[in-house]
């Protein structure tokens, strides 16, 4: 999930290229309004979005589903190791512009089941 439409579009398209079902979110509110851990496996997000930036919407995705997977991708790392305290719920991080590549590894990694099953 990512602000940025052609960022968000490309991660989606790719992911779906691998057999995922994806669940698009274009900020941090709509994203933790849309969650259902139920539904939601696994949830990349953006750091810096319009009205709940990433470091909100992971409290929030994190109370509601502690053991959930969460890929935060950001072009602002600094601010990442500058608020060590909240790592807690960040499964992965991956700068922009992402790397799909990794992007794929680091889903492998997170979900070794959904890659085996697809």
């Amino acid at each position: 999930m990512d602000d940025d439409k052609v960022t968000n579009d490309l991660i989606c398209e790719f992911l779906i290229m691998k057999g995922f079902v994806v669940d698009p979110a274009f900020n941090g509110l709509e994203a933790s309004q849309k969650f259902n851990p139920t539904k939601h496996d696994l949830v990349i997000t953006d750091l810096a979005m319009p009205l709940m930036n990433g470091w909100e919407l992971i409290a929030v995705l994190h109370k509601r589903a502690p053991a959930l997977p969460i890929i935060l991708i950001t072009a602002y790392w600094g601010d990442f190791k500058q608020r060590q305290e909240q790592r807690e719920g960040v499964s992965a991080v991956l700068n922009k512009p992402v790397n799909l590549s990794q992007l794929a590894s680091t889903v492998a990694q997170l979900m070794p089941s959904a890659i085996a099953a697809s």
